[in-house]
């Protein structure tokens, strides 16, 4: 495909270069109450996410519940194998060609499983974005590199019309040129995965917004949780002296109060009388305590779609291992989106620049797929076994661990008619409860 020279500079330079070196300074360290969430939320609903997106990665680097649920969520996805399958286009499948040189540029590519983990971001965040830097030959062009790109440079127009040549709802790119309304992303350049369920608005999308007021809620309550152990939990030193002491023995009584620890202590005069009020509240600590589980418990339902994280107990059946779960649904929906945004960003435009608009582009499939454990593989293996069906025995060696011989003295006795074992090659059948 013939390039001009003007887009081959593009393509090969980088676009957000200029903005990289421009948002050194960070604009998180919100104090997050309910009026500046709403206040960041407004704008983010004007296009400008910047602080929506810092205040997010501020929570996210201080909560560890937030951030252990996150990384599950990231972990469920990356690393997993993937491979390309042939895609179909006006009746033609992939050629095999096309097929090749794609996954020659995808395990060249480096950081793929470092690209599909980030992708992640989107699920907290509104929008994960990546920059594709080409090089360009005589013959063809191939992905250089895949660099992630903070999201903060980014907004969506959502005011100005016609102005500058802006497109409502068009996402912009900040450089430190354009800062008012942002520079038009160029094509064949970027990769921007977003996390789609449903939002009205693309600026909306990810979970960063609700997990952001629960973050809030229980921002409040760890600080009040704080506040009452300062009063309540800690124990004073209360000091009753004569009306008439001098100062320099008052001083003395609190110098030696100051030296037996390092709690709370007071020196009063033995006609005052201290008393301290309680709110009524029964609860004490334990109702900070179960606004802060229950904060997290949302939080978890948000991003794993259960509460197994929050509410696990140690030594409850099954509680560690649903914890450390995601919901499978969750899973495959996550995966199947990142198919979709690595197929249009990706392999469109590499088999676009190579072999034309017309050429069907491969399905590029993450292998999610529910985990079958050895058991229940060996169990349906049996089953089909005891239907008549032909079980390959190097695929259930494979699948299963079995180590499988060739020698009859080592061999296991094959079963009897009635599912028992019976002896072959000398070898004693085994008795009930041994290995079938």
């Amino acid at each position: 495909m013939a390039l001009s020279r003007s887009t081959k500079a593009q393509l090969t330079s980088s676009q957000a270069q200029v903005a990289r070196e421009d948002y050194v300074q960070l604009a998180s360290g919100l104090a997050l109450t309910p009026s500046t969430l709403t206040s960041v939320q407004q704008q983010a609903d004007r296009g400008s996410i910047r602080q929506l997106v810092e205040v997010i990665g501020d929570l996210r680097a201080r909560d560890p519940h937030l951030a252990g649920v996150e990384q599950t969520r990231r972990a469920a996805v990356a690393g997993k194998p993937w491979e390309l399958l042939p895609g179909r286009r006006k009746g033609q499948e992939t050629p095999a060609d096309v097929m090749a040189a794609c996954q020659d540029m995808l395990d060249q590519l480096s950081g793929m499983d470092t690209l599909i983990g980030d992708m992640q971001d989107a699920v907290l965040q509104p929008l994960a974005p990546f920059e594709i830097t080409w090089e360009i030959s005589e013959s063809q062009a191939w992905p250089r590199a895949v660099d992630w790109v903070h999201p903060k440079l980014f907004s969506w127009n959502t005011t100005y019309e016609g102005v500058k040549g802006l497109d409502l709802g068009e996402l912009r790119l900040w450089t430190k040129d354009e800062q008012t309304f942002g520079v038009r992303l160029l094509e064949r350049k970027w990769i921007i995965h977003q996390l789609r369920s449903r939002v009205d608005y693309p600026w909306r999308a990810g979970h960063g917004r609700a997990v952001a007021w629960l973050e809030c809620f229980k921002g409040f309550t760890w600080r009040n949780w704080s506040i009452w152990l300062e009063i309540c939990a800690m124990p004073m030193r209360l000091a009753e002296v004569p009306e008439a002491m001098g100062k320099p023995e008052r001083a003395l009584v609190e110098a030696a109060l100051a030296q037996l620890g390092s709690d709370s202590y007071a020196v009063i005069s033995d006609l005052a009388k201290v008393r301290f009020e309680g709110s009524g509240n029964q609860g004490g600590d334990q109702s900070y305590q179960l606004l802060s589980e229950a904060c997290n418990s949302e939080i978890s339902k948000c991003l794993l779609g259960h509460s197994g994280s929050a509410d696990t107990t140690p030594g409850r059946l099954g509680g560690e291992t649903m914890a450390s779960e995601i919901r499978q649904d969750l899973v495959e929906s996550d995966a199947r989106q990142e198919e979709a945004t690595l197929v249009r960003d990706l392999l469109s435009p590499f088999v676009g620049l190579n072999w034309g608009p017309d050429v069907p582009r491969p399905r590029f499939h993450l292998q999610v797929d529910a985990q079958v454990s050895r058991k229940e593989r060996m169990e349906l293996a049996r089953q089909a076994w005891s239907m008549g069906l032909p079980v390959d025995s190097e695929w259930l060696a494979s699948t299963t661990g079995v180590r499988l011989t060739d020698d009859p003295k080592k061999a296991l006795p094959p079963p009897g008619p009635q599912g028992t074992a019976q002896t072959v090659a000398g070898v004693n059948a085994p008795q009930p409860g041994g290995v079938q």
